[in-house]
């Protein structure tokens, strides 16, 4: 008996092991609304921001704009400092996104910086300069 509960238990710890693996968005898994912009130019756009929604499914990835739909992968790090995080999407109506940036978790919001172009990834988490920062909050289910 007690045999079997030790393999339980370090099965158990493998399987959480497996899904919280490098990569994945596991702790961002769901959908996220748009809350606050700020733009590459430094201007506050909230209202733009409200018309966008983020669905994240593991390393699936799908960014939602008005009526535009573009899907691809996401990955992270949340080891790194700041976390990091990059989106390739490129299948749908919407437009071809590929970006670097960092991101924090706080409770239901979720905060992105990237720079709009590739190859960079911020230090901070600050619109502007080439850089946007976008606030979500986590949708109710």
């Amino acid at each position: 008996m007690r045999t079997m509960l030790i393999c339980s238990l370090t099965l158990a710890c493998i399987l959480i092991a497996a899904t919280a693996a490098p990569g994945r968005a596991g702790e961002l898994d769901g959908a996220w609304d748009g809350h606050t912009l700020v733009t590459m130019q430094g201007t506050q756009a909230d209202d733009f921001a409200k018309t966008i929604r983020w669905v994240i499914e593991g390393e699936k990835f799908t960014l939602v704009s008005g009526e535009r739909t573009t899907e691809g992968k996401i990955t992270i790090d949340e080891k790194a400092t700041p976390k990091s995080i990059d989106v390739y999407a490129s299948k749908g109506t919407g437009p071809q996104v590929e970006v670097g940036g960092i991101y924090k978790l706080d409770g239901e919001t979720l905060t992105v910086c990237y720079y709009t172009r590739k190859g960079s990834r911020p230090k901070e988490y600050q619109g502007g300069d080439e850089k946007i920062l976008l606030t979500l909050k986590k949708k109710k289910s």
